[in-house]
């Protein structure tokens, strides 16, 4: 299956953001390469298997769910981890993913939004509130955040 999205620095999320959910996510990369092998826990309820070719625009994603025993023996083996707190906001059509990053991350804040088909993703235009499009950025895909010490600049 093929991931099409295109992803943003933000500086602030607007207060009157249609705000359809929230969720607090944790995220392990068991590989880096030559594909990001990573396991992630929803609220610590769902729990996934994602195996996520090398791209930019355009990328091969698989995904399988996991039991949650399988997730803690699993999330033992991880070599880099984030958290965050993602927030669903609509755009009609499309939603936007924003991601708060915890921790070392504390300040970033990355809008992505999926497509499903490149012409789609290419005629999008960003609201006013994304910022600086990183859709080709590797700095900001999530594998080299969870190695990084604070976020890009």
């Amino acid at each position: 299956m093929a991931e099409i999205e295109r992803k943003f620095v933000v500086d602030h999320v607007p207060a009157d953001a249609p705000v359809q959910s929230t969720q607090r996510i944790r995220q392990g990369y068991l590989s880096l390469a030559p594909a990001e092998i990573r396991i992630r826990s929803s609220d610590d309820a769902a729990h996934e298997l994602t195996v996520k070719s090398i791209g930019g625009l355009s990328r091969t994603e698989v995904t399988v769910p996991l039991a949650p025993e399988q997730f803690a023996e699993l999330w033992e083996l991880t070599q880099r981890q984030i958290e965050k707190i993602r927030s669903r906001v609509l755009l009609e059509p499309w939603t936007a993913e924003v991601d708060v990053y915890d921790g070392r991350l504390a300040g970033l804040v990355v809008a992505e939004v999926e497509f499903p088909s490149e012409p789609d993703a290419l005629a999008f235009t960003p609201p006013p509130w994304f910022g600086t499009e990183v859709t080709t950025d590797s700095r900001y895909r999530n594998v080299e955040l969870a190695a990084a010490d604070s976020p890009p600049r």
